[in-house]
């Protein structure tokens, strides 16, 4: 039986915290993690609200 994941992450989570840049090792993992749930079979929708912190760091803003 497939389930539908909804999975949020935040800015927190997707960015360094002392630069603001993103923490793209993390990123790759939550890929991968991702794709395990998808090749398994469940449906996985992804919820950020981490677009707009995201480019704090490149912005100078923080």
């Amino acid at each position: 039986m497939s389930q539908t994941l909804v999975i949020k992450i935040g800015t927190s989570s997707l960015t360094h915290p002392d630069t603001g840049f993103l923490a793209l090792a993390t990123i790759a993992a939550l890929v991968e993690v991702l794709s395990q749930l998808r090749q398994a079979g469940h449906q996985v929708i992804l919820v950020s609200s981490g677009g707009c912190g995201s480019w704090c760091g490149p912005l100078g803003t923080i």
